[in-house]
């Protein structure tokens, strides 16, 4: 545990799947995670996950086939966090 402790983990396709997975892994290993997908009620799922296991993180919903979504998903990671240090995508 602890491999990534204080780092900031941006995941993309956060909602479902292999990105959920990876959400609730980088969290339990101790970074700080930000979700972001483009379907809200999916993030939510999988932030509460994270969050009842004691992490820490944030959503995002964004469409990171535009490069506007991809500033918000940065953008957000930036202004709660300060930085990002790991893109999983």
């Amino acid at each position: 545990m602890d491999r990534v402790k204080g780092k900031v983990a941006v995941i993309t396709g956060a909602g479902t799947g292999v990105g959920r997975a990876c959400m609730e892994l980088f969290a339990r290993e101790g970074a700080k995670v930000v979700g972001v997908s483009r379907t809200q009620a999916n993030l939510d799922e999988s932030l509460a996950a994270v969050t009842a296991a004691g992490g820490e993180g944030i959503v995002v919903s964004a469409d990171l086939s535009t490069p506007e979504g991809a500033q918000k998903a940065v953008d957000a990671a930036v202004k709660a966090y300060g930085r990002v240090d790991i893109l999983v995508n």
